[in-house]
């Protein structure tokens, strides 16, 4: 087995309730890595051609990347792959959070679900095993309160969760796979993919970590990263979330100096108002919105009287956020 993996792939089939365990050779890894090209490898190999996407027939691959699981900063990555019933074309979405790294630990590399379950059901993959459980009873359920079940029906506080909410059950095309409650793999419809089979979530718990080949050239790697993470551009991540990846800024400010940023549903070639839109900008709102209703909660609960400037400030901040909120309502139209 190759360093870095479980050795495991787990194929399950949602109309026959049949599981399965494949045991790849260490070619197959080093061919296929993990992430999207794994998926992609699973998708061509066994979706038939021509199907519907929402279809029992379709393929949904979802796959860890090769550092995840290991004590790294970025590793816990995702990757769901199906022929998405958004465009019709291979489907790719990617999420991060706690979910990819357990699920790992959970003793295996990927999952492969075909088929259509007669009734609501989710996956429990625990401990290198694996099982279908019913989910008649989370079905309906947004994903904060479905979690909350799982954990108080498995007695674990620690499992992760990938799941649909009433999106995905209902079919809606673009919607996501949601794990804890906030973090997405969001693109490409992969939650309506999931919820054409019935499949509520998966459910992921363990302790088995990968191997690494040099333990200690990878703690300075880790060193190494930690000291130039500034220099990457990659350091805006944390205060700004995805706006502030660097190569996302150089990205969206090429497209628009190209006049290739659209908007309007492609009825425009120059989003006019992409400046105001900036990461700085954002936070800024953000931080003064949520500043604004915490001095505004503490003025009600203290019977504050000063109106006139709190009024001031809700309009100067207002107006602000409502600049943002026309920009983007113009550019979606």
């Amino acid at each position: 087995m190759a360093n870095g993996y479980t050795g495991k792939i787990l194929h399950v089939n949602l109309t026959t309730s049949e599981i399965k365990v494949e045991e790849p050779e260490e070619q197959f890894y080093r061919t296929y890595m993990g992430g999207s090209a794994m998926g992609m490898h699973y998708v061509l190999k066994e979706t038939p051609t021509g199907i519907d996407a929402l279809s029992p027939d379709n393929v949904l691959a979802l796959c860890t990347g090769v550092v995840t699981g290991t004590p790294i900063s970025g590793q816990s990555r995702l990757t769901s792959v199906a022929k998405s019933p958004l465009t019709g074309c291979i489907g790719d979405a990617q999420g991060g959070g706690f979910f990819p790294a357990e699920m790992k630990f959970s003793g295996f590399d990927a999952v492969i679900i075909k088929g259509k379950s007669p009734k609501p059901v989710y996956i429990w993959m625990h401990h290198g095993e694996a099982e279908l459980r019913d989910a008649g009873h989370l079905w309906g359920l947004t994903t904060g309160d479905a979690e909350d079940k799982l954990k108080a029906e498995l007695e674990d506080k620690r499992i992760e969760v990938l799941q649909i909410g009433p999106a995905g059950e209902n079919l809606v095309r673009f919607a996501a796979l949601i794990s804890m409650s906030n973090r997405a793999n969001g693109r490409t419809g992969m939650g309506a993919v999931m919820g054409s089979k019935n499949l509520k979530a998966v459910v992921v718990r363990g302790k088995q970590k990968p191997s690494i080949a040099h333990p200690e050239t990878f703690k300075e790697l880790q060193k190494w990263g930690t000291a130039n993470l500034e220099a990457t551009g990659m350091d805006g991540f944390g205060k700004y979330g995805t706006p502030g990846d660097q190569l996302i800024i150089s990205t969206v400010e090429l497209l628009t100096n190209m006049k290739k940023l659209t908007g309007s549903h492609f009825t425009m070639t120059t989003f006019v108002v992409m400046k105001e839109m900036n990461r700085i900008v954002l936070e800024e709102i953000h931080v003064s919105v949520a500043q604004l209703n915490v001095n505004e909660s503490l003025r009600l609960m203290k019977g504050h009287t000063k109106r006139k400037q709190n009024t001031e400030d809700l309009n100067t901040k207002q107006l602000r956020l409502l600049v943002v909120i026309v920009a983007l309502a113009t550019w979606m139209q």
